[in-house]
């Protein structure tokens, strides 16, 4: 069986083959010099097509981020810091591959916002249509009755406890600096108590974060899906979101 590069169909030398692949070598390596030249050059437009001489050049509200360094100094935010964002927000294998090529679509488009800022938007209504798709999916394979659209699949998935805001690491951090808050309240309500030689009255029963949290994701993320798919002007970051519809795939698979 031959292939598409086989020589004998192609009529090739293997000097011919060597010099084509040296010369794409050199072509891609030039196109990654290029990019990382211009990681500190910005363009001239923002929300205007971009003029062929500037394509290789960051948006130039880029210019205006920046990173908080361990040391409390501040440097410029870089390309670099922009896929890193991105690189850890990986899906587990077991998630099937057309799921995957949607999620690292968005991925993609986050970190070439570099280029072209607002595809920060189209990265977040991608991620919101893979999640739709992996929502999708599981429903269809335990074969559920469900009416379309993201907001009836979520429905289906809290009811069924398929999502645990235990294992969305935004509730994580967010229960953490609760229960620092909690162990503050109960610590400030006690030395008043001991100081006005009160009564100690301890802090209400802990609530149920975690349902109220997955409430609330279903009624806000298809809102906000619905709102970047009907063009509204909108302009935020999108890792975080990102970063959410990761975490349901996963627990979905």
């Amino acid at each position: 069986m031959t292939t598409l590069w086989d020589r004998r169909n192609l009529h090739t030398s293997p000097y011919q083959e060597r010099f084509s692949i040296s010369l794409a070598k050199f072509a891609f390596g030039f196109i990654i010099k290029a990019m990382e030249s211009t990681q500190t050059a910005y363009g001239t437009t923002a929300d205007e097509f971009k003029p062929l001489s500037e394509i290789l050049l960051s948006d130039v509200r880029q210019k205006y981020r920046s990173v908080i360094q361990g040391n409390g100094e501040s440097r410029k935010f870089t390309l670099a810091d922009l896929h890193k964002q991105m690189e850890g927000l990986r899906l587990n294998s077991s998630v099937p591959d057309e799921v995957q090529i949607a999620f690292d679509t968005a991925r993609n488009l986050y970190v070439y916002s570099w280029f072209v800022y607002r595809f920060q938007m189209s990265a977040q209504l991608q991620a919101y249509a893979a999640l739709e798709h992996a929502l999708g999916k599981r429903i269809e394979s335990e074969q559920i009755p469900c009416g379309r659209g993201l907001s009836n699949r979520m429905g289906v998935a809290i009811q069924r406890k398929w999502f645990k805001a235990e294992k969305i690491r935004v509730f994580q951090l967010a229960e953490k600096r609760r229960a620092a808050q909690d162990e503050l309240n109960t610590a400030l309500r006690a030395f008043v108590a001991a100081e006005e030689g009160l009564a100690h009255t301890p802090i209400p029963a802990k609530q149920d974060h975690a349902t109220e949290y997955l409430k609330n994701l279903k009624k806000a993320m298809p809102g906000l899906r619905n709102t970047l798919a009907h063009g509204r002007p909108m302009l935020f970051s999108g890792a975080l979101t990102i970063e959410i519809c990761r975490d349901l795939i996963n627990q979905l698979f």
